[in-house]
């Protein structure tokens, strides 16, 4: 399955809901993590407010033909949402790290620091 870390972030009369996630890349992607991932893209985009879902889910979004980015691509459009880097965030190539938010609301602009380890910057 994966950690997460749920938070609402509310400023000037707005909120947003973000989601952390971190699904170690070293253990093996089973049908739990696509059932649990499901279940919060579902609570995520039942609440009025904008969502973002941002982290590790070691998934290779730069290979839509892998099966396992297929599995997780069909719950994002099933939601409404869509993973929005696309350069790679792994020192040996690959999209591993993702922003993932509504297809109503997408960020301004993600900024990948390849001087920084933690991911993209969300604006």
């Amino acid at each position: 399955m994966f950690e997460l870390l749920r938070a609402r972030v509310t400023s000037c009369g707005a909120s947003c809901i973000i989601a952390v996630i971190y699904r170690p890349g070293s253990e093996v992607i089973t049908q739990a993590f696509y059932t649990e991932l499901a279940k919060l893209l579902e609570y995520m985009a039942s609440f009025a407010s904008q969502f973002i879902v941002t982290g590790d889910l070691n998934v290779r979004f730069d290979q839509p033909e892998d099966a396992a980015t297929a599995k997780v691509n069909d719950p994002l459009t099933s939601y409404g949402a869509v993973q929005h880097i696309d350069q790679p965030t792994h020192v040996r190539g690959g999209i591993l790290n993702d922003v993932i938010t509504s297809v109503v609301c997408p960020p301004a602009d993600v900024i990948l620091d390849s001087e920084l380890s933690f991911g993209p910057h969300i604006r």
